[in-house]
């Protein structure tokens, strides 16, 4: 595992760019990309990361579905999760919560608020 790579999951290649664009400004250069959450489910087991961002509105597997394969895997279930969505429904930041994520994030997505969670994440690894 990377201590820095981070594992981006979104169906929409555009907002994948435009986050990676703003992991990288923060100094994160190995971004890696999966489309849906069965495919990051395939890329984690076969390369883990330090942190998974991900959205949550995705088919065939949502990010809920993720993070829940993500803990029923003895070797992945530590990876810090985040998960961004442009839903608002408390439930489903409820459960991702309960999951195990770190923290969820509202679309649209802003700057300030993404470094400040993912470096406190890495902050808090370090401790």
């Amino acid at each position: 595992m990377n201590s820095s790579s981070i594992l981006l999951v979104d169906d929409i290649a555009s907002f994948r760019g435009i986050v990676r664009s703003m992991l990288q400004d923060i100094g994160f250069s190995d971004v890696r990309e999966a489309a849906d959450g069965e495919q990051a489910l395939n890329l984690l087991k076969s390369s883990p990361v330090a942190l998974v961002i991900s959205d949550y509105m995705m088919s065939p597997k949502t990010g809920i579905d993720l993070l829940k394969g993500m803990k029923d895997d003895q070797t992945l279930k530590q990876i810090p999760f985040v998960l961004i969505s442009a839903v608002s429904e408390q439930s489903i930041v409820s459960e991702a919560m309960s999951l195990g994520a770190q923290v969820c994030l509202r679309k649209p997505l802003g700057f300030p608020t993404l470094k400040k969670e993912i470096l406190a994440i890495f902050a808090a690894q370090m401790k």
